[in-house]
């Protein structure tokens, strides 16, 4: 928390002020009804100590703030309470601003300062609230490291208050010329709405700012043609574990971490719903072809934890994928690891055109989020994954499929 003497309080004109309790009466709009029958400040023991209920409704709801008096005679908190009371509609004010009084008493200084929530410590509540909400560990990261870049540009004291559409306009064009990507960006502030409702709805500020996002091309997933996969497949640098690797994830569609936390039952690999991105448990039943496979990757992981100090699953997996990306670099393309995830995606819309059983298979909680792998034109697809498909006499329509390939024979779920 930070604080400042009273005298370099903004507000000074003793009329009604914009944010008083008078007011927030008067201008409901913002502020709700809010009764404007305040009663005085009353007295409350708390083991042994006094303290100073200043109370009040806002929407015909309780509102309380408890100011320490910081004695334990009835006496003097009499005295501080007729000081509290003299700053009642002030109280309430900063209430709302998410500041507090700190009265003399309550201050080596001996004097009147006001206190005030900063940003960083804001933060870091929101982020405790998260965590006890069962947020994934990996999500609270990626939190933390977007209002980490937001106290860079703004700095970590301010007021959560004074974050306003121009004050987010400004981190948009800075970190535009720190070159982050328009998708970077708005992953940043989506972030950051998510912080302040949750500020607005703890009463740390009357209104959430608007928060403009960044325009962003729009592309399709990127994927891996049949081709260029058996380049890598061809690599006599490459690993066979490696190569196994990458071959079930492309025929499984998993995310790198689910082989790793996943449970397997016969053949279903069950996924726990706190390492699922839907939160939701997630089974994937996988081809006995793709067993061998699993239980190695899983043996490999477990030995992995018994060797090093520090066995975080993201210095594991992440081999993988830095694995995967040299490969990539090696016969000449520009893909990530996940893109095998969004070849699968592709594969099977093409084998199946169902697009609620990929959706399934997939995992997603929406069908708006597999509807893009829909996208692609099927003259590109058959060029791309020509052991998929037969043309028939009208080029432009997918012919029947060849179920003799090896891997048209699993059966997918999540």
């Amino acid at each position: 928390m930070v604080s400042y003497q009273t005298n370099q309080f903004p507000y000074t004109v003793e009329s009604t002020r914009e944010g008083s309790a008078a007011y927030m009466c008067d201008n409901t709009s913002v502020y709700g009804s809010l009764r404007k029958e305040l009663a005085m400040a009353t007295l409350k023991k708390r083991r042994g100590l006094w303290y100073a209920r200043v109370r009040w409704y806002k929407d015909t709801i309780h509102k309380e703030r408890q100011v320490p008096l910081r004695t334990k005679s009835k006496v003097t908190a009499r005295l501080r309470l007729a000081e509290v009371n003299k700053k009642e509609d002030e109280i309430i004010e900063l209430h709302y601003r998410g500041e507090n009084y700190d009265f003399p008493w309550m201050n080596n200084d001996g004097i009147l300062k006001v206190e005030y929530l900063t940003f960083e410590k804001a933060i870091d509540k929101w982020l405790v609230l998260r965590k006890s909400q069962g947020i994934a560990d990996s999500t609270i990261g990626r939190n933390r490291n977007s209002m980490n870049t937001m106290m860079s540009v703004w700095g970590r004291n301010i007021r959560i208050s004074d974050i306003t559409l121009k004050s987010i306009d400004t981190y948009t064009e800075v970190m535009a010329t720190r070159r982050y990507k328009p998708h970077g960006i708005n992953i940043n502030l989506r972030t950051l709405r998510t912080f302040l409702n949750w500020a607005y709805r703890r009463d740390h500020i009357t209104k959430v700012p608007y928060i403009e996002m960044v325009n962003v091309d729009k592309s399709l997933p990127s994927y891996i043609s049949d081709r260029d996969f058996a380049e890598i497949m061809k690599l006599d640098c490459l690993d066979n574990h490696y190569k196994n690797a990458f071959q079930f994830y492309r025929n499984t569609g998993c995310r790198l971490a689910e082989p790793f936390v996943g449970k397997l039952t016969g053949n279903v690999l069950v996924i726990p719903a706190e390492f699922s991105k839907s939160r939701m448990e997630k089974e994937i039943e996988l081809d006995m072809v793709h067993l061998p496979i699993l239980i190695e990757l899983q043996e490999r992981y477990q030995s992995w934890k018994k060797k090093v100090n520090k066995p975080l699953l993201k210095y594991f997996k992440d081999k993988y994928s830095k694995e995967f990306k040299r490969c990539c670099k090696i016969v000449g393309i520009n893909r990530r690891f996940h893109d095998l995830r969004h070849t699968f995606a592709v594969r099977r819309y093409l084998m199946t055109r169902d697009i609620y059983r990929v959706m399934k298979e997939m995992g997603h909680s929406q069908v708006t989020t597999t509807q893009i792998y829909t996208k692609f034109k099927d003259s590109r697809l058959i060029a791309d994954f020509p052991d998929l498909v037969k043309l028939d006499q009208n080029p432009r329509k997918l012919a029947k499929w060849d179920t003799e390939m090896w891997d048209t024979s699993v059966v997918y779920s999540s």
